[in-house]
């Protein structure tokens, strides 16, 4: 495959492999993206990279619980 069809095929998973690495992707588009990770050696590297960069924010990342009524507050905001 030429490498201006598989910037192009690549370009159409950047996004998700950031979902990806969040692990926030599901369904069709995970397994889309998976798929193209194990046959693209440029996207498996990319995804490695953001893995390891989402990891160690979760690392670093206080562990703190939101106030109580957080979440009522916040959907109410969102018109739920």
């Amino acid at each position: 495959m030429s490498d201006e069809v598989q910037d192009h095929r690549c370009d159409k998973y950047s996004d998700q492999l950031t979902e990806l690495a969040l692990g926030v992707l599901t369904g069709r588009e995970r397994a889309q993206a998976l798929s193209h990770v194990e046959s693209c050696r440029r996207c498996a590297d990319e995804l490695e990279q953001l893995s390891r960069a989402a990891d160690t924010v979760v690392q670093v990342a206080p562990e703190v619980e939101p106030p109580m009524g957080f979440d009522v507050r916040l959907f109410e905001k969102m018109g739920a």
